[in-house]
Formats: structure tokens, C-alpha cells, sequence
């Protein structure tokens, strides 16, 4: 039987690792595929046969470190408290990502209350890193939507139309009611932004020249949203409506040139991400 290719091959046993170590794993950098390949097997082959899939808590992962309850910090404390918590915890190789601005008293409450109790494996090996994120825990709507425009918005500019394969719609609609199909709108996108991004198309630079990325890695490109309106959840559906504007500037100077852009996103029942089905970026025309 034939063997894939060291690169497919090391991708999957990579997602072996992220499900065995329920988290991802970091490796240090390696001088090849063929090296990489070789310790992915050594540390799956380790993990299998002395731990078992055992898991254990965070908490005993960490070797039980003190914590102090919440009602026991000042409430001037509290900052300052959560910053100590998070670093100890990074030290021990984990790792919590908040995407939204809480309250700190609500994070430390969440660590304490409920991560410091999850189940982790039980395996410990250099380099091996457990994430976590709290919207994962507690949905936040705004801040998914925040996220998903940023990053459609910096993939225009400078990105490739293929990270915009995941986050469309089957079927895409604009005001006019004018249907057309997912696959209809990655060739369009596709078409405008190539692998590099809008500002290389414009600047009329070839794609996979030294000349494009030179002149892109000197610009700056700055992200502002300003609404994110959320409609009344229709069986179970959600819809949302993200609007800002964008700018590419040269570092030290203020950003002039501003270029609006708009999402229409939804998510639908049993859906965990939202997907767009309509969106204005700039340059981008639909007929």
C-alpha cells in the first residue's frame, strides 16, 4: 500500500495527539518532515503505552498549587490575583484564551469554579501545551462575531481566497434578493484577492513575487468595528449584522484612506459556527 505524503501524514498525527492529549501539542522546530514525522510517532507510541489515556484534573496536573477563594481577595486584589493564577498556570502548560473583555472577578471565578476541575491527560512531555477557551464554556455571540470579521477582513487585504472556504453560506443573498451559490462566491473572491490579498492586486505586484511581499510587510492594516447588531433568535437561529471600516497605512503614519465593509452572518440549529450569507468588502462586486 502506498504511503501519503509525509505532510498529510504528519497533520494526522498531529490531530491524533490533539485528541489524545485533549489539547494542542507544540514541538520544538525540526529539520525536516521526515524528522518531524519520527517524533510525533516516538511521543504517540509514549503516550499510548505508559499513560493509557489516563486524564487527570487540572488541578492535579498542576500539583495542587494554593489558590485563595474569591471572597477571601480584596476586591483591589482581584486584578492582580488573576494575573499570578494565569501565569502559574501557563508555567504548568496551561493555557486559557479570552477573546471578550469580563469583568477579572469573572474569570477568576471561572478558573477556580470550573477549569481547575477539567480533565486533562495525565501525560506530560516537553513542549506539550493543554488550551482552553472560555467562550467555549460561555458562548458570546459579539465577540464570535467580532472575531469571524477581523479575520475575514485581514484575509481580503492579505490573505488567500481559500480561508474564506469555511465561513460561507451554502447559499449566499443580497439586498436585491439575488441567489447564488457558495461555490459561485469563492470563484468571485477568488478572482479579486488570489492568494495574496486585495493590496497586492491593486498595487499590481505579482502574487508570488519577493517584490509584493517586501512592499506588503512594510503597511499596516487597521480594523475598526463599529456595530454588531444581534436579531432575535428565530427557532433556535441566530442572525447578526457586523459593520466597520478598514484602513492600510504605512507604520508611523495615521491611517488615511478608509474602506467600509459588512457582514451578514447566521448559525443555525445544531451549527456551532456562524457563517456569512451576505458581506460588502471593498472592490467586491456581486454582479
Amino acid at each position: 500500500m502506498e504511503r501519503m505524503n509525509p505532510e498529510e501524514e504528519n497533520r494526522q498525527l498531529r490531530q491524533q495527539l490533539k485528541w489524545l492529549f485533549m489539547g494542542e501539542v507544540e514541538l520544538p522546530p525540526l529539520p525536516s518532515l521526515e524528522a518531524e514525522n519520527q517524533l510525533l510517532r516516538q511521543v504517540l507510541a509514549l503516550a499510548d503505552g505508559q499513560a493509557g489515556n489516563k486524564t487527570v484534573s487540572v488541578l492535579e496536573y498542576l500539583d495542587y498549587p494554593p489558590v485563595k477563594n474569591l471572597d477571601d481577595i480584596p476586591p483591589e486584589m482581584i486584578d492582580s490575583e488573576l494575573n499570578a493564577l494565569l501565569d502559574l498556570m501557563e508555567k504548568g502548560a496551561i493555557y486559557l484564551h479570552i477573546c471578550g473583555d469580563y469583568p477579572p472577578e469573572t474569570i477568576y471565578r471561572f478558573i477556580t469554579g470550573t477549569l481547575l476541575f477539567e480533565e486533562v491527560s495525565a501525560v506530560k512531555i516537553t513542549g506539550m501545551q493543554n488550551f482552553f477557551r472560555y467562550e467555549d464554556y460561555h458562548p458570546n455571540s459579539q465577540v464570535e462575531l467580532r472575531a469571524l470579521a477581523c479575520f475575514l477582513v485581514r484575509t481580503w487585504y492579505w490573505g488567500t481566497h481559500t480561508s474564506f472556504d469555511d465561513h460561507l453560506s451554502a447559499v449566499l443573498i443580497t439586498p436585491m434578493n439575488t441567489v447564488f451559490d457558495r461555490r459561485t462566491v469563492l470563484g468571485k473572491i477568488r478572482s479579486y484577492i488570489g492568494t495574496t490579498g486585495i493590496v497586492t492586486r491593486r498595487q499590481g505586484f505579482p502574487q508570488r513575487g519577493s517584490v509584493a511581499f517586501d512592499t506588503l510587510k512594510d503597511q499596516q492594516l487597521e480594523i475598526q468595528v463599529a456595530e454588531i447588531r444581534m436579531n432575535d433568535e428565530q427557532e433556535n437561529s441566530q442572525t447578526g449584522i457586523v459593520t466597520g471600516r478598514s484602513a492600510v497605512f504605512q507604520p508611523g503614519a495615521e491611517p488615511g484612506h478608509w474602506e467600509n465593509f459588512i457582514f451578514h452572518c447566521k448559525k443555525l440549529p445544531g451549527e456551532q459556527e456562524w457563517s456569512v450569507y451576505y458581506f460588502e468588502l471593498p472592490g467586491f462586486a456581486w454582479e
